[in-house]
């Protein structure tokens, strides 16, 4: 009687201790998803606040933005200028 009491005993720790390590394990991979899209270099050496790291952040692809528009803008015009010498070459021909 008394080993049954054990055994039984054993089987709810057991199961107790089983649920609480999956909730745990999920506390931890929710908390690694959230953290992941936030591991990005903002600022060399120091402390930076939250609130500076989103302005960077902000100020980054924003600044990036810009930057792939006059990338844009330069083909196009490239494209123009080859294309209106093409037609100067044709006119000439």
């Amino acid at each position: 009687m008394h080993i049954c009491k054990s055994a039984r005993k054993n089987a709810t720790l057991r199961v107790l201790a089983e649920e609480d390590l999956h909730a745990t394990q999920a506390a931890v991979r929710a908390r690694a998803k959230r953290q992941k899209p936030d591991q990005r270099v903002v600022s060399k050496g120091g402390l930076i606040s939250a609130k500076d790291g989103r302005l960077k952040i902000s100020q980054r692809v924003e600044k990036e933005a810009a930057k792939a528009s006059r990338a844009a803008a330069r083909k196009v015009k490239k494209e123009a200028k080859e294309a209106a010498e093409r037609e100067r070459e044709a006119a000439r021909a």
